[in-house]
């Protein structure tokens, strides 16, 4: 059971990174899209991702004692951890800080540059959006990183019951989140309604004057 669910550790972390290079693969040269696009296709994905761990798995459980611990917790030996967990989780912590603050500049922040240099409008919440996406990745990482904490003992410890409490409080944070955009939303529709009226009463005002300044105009021939 160790050596599957090691296997699914693996799957996951993989998967993960995987998604996370092709959540930027439109905002790199052409150059890197070719390399990368051969390397994160469908078919690459699933050996890489899929079948490469169960093998290393079942090849360790057979070969090997990483699985041997001796005592009641299902889990590799606490001498291996550093090497099978701690540096996968890291190698997956850094790509998710990186490629998301990579996707925040090319989206956000050059978005607003953009716009801000061409003289259009651009975006007032996007520092909000930005806040949003690093409190969800805060909210989604963090699990990985107090996982840390209960490796090392069979028994329920305290960092047992904080990984447990964050880990079930991800969907009403995500939710939170959710119904934060969706106030924010309102409030900018609610400002361009208001908007409105004034914005066609002045339409009217100044439709109204052309038409005067005409009429005189052709008064005076």
């Amino acid at each position: 059971m160790a050596a599957v669910m090691y296997a699914l550790l693996l799957c996951s972390l993989l998967l993960t990174i995987c998604q996370a290079l092709r959540n930027i693969l439109s905002f790199l040269p052409k150059t890197f899209v070719k390399c990368l696009g051969i390397l994160l296709s469908t078919p690459a994905v699933l050996v890489m991702s899929v079948a490469i761990p169960f093998i290393l798995s079942i090849f360790l459980l057979v070969f090997t004692k990483f699985f041997d611990r001796q005592d009641c917790f299902c889990w590799v030996r606490p001498d291996y951890v550093v090497a099978a967990i701690i540096i996968p989780v890291t190698i997956l912590l850094l790509s998710t800080v990186i490629c998301t603050s990579f996707m925040i500049y090319k989206v956000f922040c050059g978005m607003k540059r953009k716009f801000s240099q061409g003289g259009h409008h651009y975006d007032p919440n996007v520092i909000t959006k930005i806040v949003s996406i690093v409190v969800m990745q805060i909210s989604l990482g963090l699990p990985w990183v107090l996982q840390f904490g209960t490796l090392y003992s069979p028994y329920t410890t305290f960092w047992h019951y904080l990984f447990t409490i964050v880990l079930g409080s991800q969907g009403t944070i995500l939710f939170l989140i959710f119904l934060y955009k969706r106030y924010r939303a309102w409030q900018s529709e609610s400002v361009l309604k208001s908007r409105e009226p004034s914005f066609h009463r002045s339409s009217r005002r100044k439709l109204t004057e052309s038409l005067g300044s005409s009429t005189d105009t052709f008064n005076e021939y």
